[in-house]
């Protein structure tokens, strides 16, 4: 835990008890309540992943957070594509093809081989900062069979 995180918590067990002191109205209980879920996970618990980092080309890595939205027809999906300080696509279509190279998966880390069937930004201008990116199109059926999209 920081020290701004122990310092919260302080300030927090400090206005519950003086809120004990006089008529209680709750605040400062809620107060605490708010500190510790924003700062202590409940036990067992993990954060949610992002999708594994993976080179993008230029060399740099990507840490990419990569959501499928919706399914409108069996060769194309809606994806939400969120990539700090390099873009954001709220609904950004993908479409059905097959790699012409190899990579990796943006959604799982996989390896995927040229030929492999493969899920990828529909091209238009400007390109995409994420043109490049590829989901293997095993990774979408089944991620969409497990949201109930298709």
């Amino acid at each position: 835990m920081t020290s701004l995180e122990v310092l919260m918590l302080r300030e927090a067990d400090a206005s519950v008890a003086r809120s004990q002191s006089g008529p209680d109205n709750g605040d400062a209980a809620r107060w605490i309540r708010i500190a510790q879920a924003l700062l202590l996970p409940p036990a067992g618990s993990k954060r949610p992943e992002l999708s594994p980092n993976r080179k993008v080309p230029g060399g740099e890595v990507s840490q990419a957070f990569v959501q499928i939205l919706e399914r409108p027809t069996g060769r194309t999906a809606v994806i939400l594509w969120r990539d700090p300080g390099r873009c954001y696509y709220a609904d950004q279509l993908w479409v059905r093809g097959t790699a012409g190279y190899g990579g990796r998966c943006a959604l799982s880390g996989q390896s995927i081989k040229s030929g492999e069937s493969i899920y990828r930004p529909r091209q238009g201008k400007p390109r995409t900062l994420n043109a490049f990116a590829m989901i293997l199109a095993s990774v979408i059926e089944v991620e969409s069979r497990a949201r109930g999209l298709i």
